[in-house]
């Protein structure tokens, strides 16, 4: 099994980023799809049309101004920013239907995938 280390040296992470992370692009697909569904015909284009102005209005406003605040480079903002509209633009492209059937197909699998974790997990003792 893959662990995550947290900078102190052999200390691990809790694996809760990853299934909140989970969580939070699962309700981003759902948003995706009602604001597509809900603006008009549930076409291609216009999945694609509304995940760029999303994406540009959210996550690279909010990127762009935390990161010119921190004084970090463009290049890093465009990594970080453009994974997010990759995605995007990938939920997107899917027609309204088939993203609600793999979200509700997805609900069960997350809960099943959360449990299972717990189960496995166990976090050895620092010291």
């Amino acid at each position: 099994m893959i662990a995550a280390y947290a900078p102190v040296a052999g200390t691990r992470l809790k694996r809760w980023p990853a299934t909140t992370g989970s969580r939070f692009r699962l309700a981003l697909a759902l948003f995706l799809s009602w604001l597509i569904q809900v603006t008009g015909p549930a076409t291609v284009g216009r999945g694609v049309q509304i995940a760029v102005i999303l994406w540009f209005c959210t996550v690279f406003a909010t990127f762009a101004t935390e990161y010119a605040f921190e004084g970090r480079g463009v290049k890093i903002l465009a990594i970080t920013s453009g994974y997010c509209l990759v995605g995007m633009v990938l939920m997107g492209l899917f027609p309204a239907k088939v993203m609600t059937v793999a979200t509700i197909w997805g609900l069960p699998e997350i809960v099943i995938a959360s449990i299972a974790g717990a189960w496995l997990y166990t976090e050895s003792a620092i010291g």
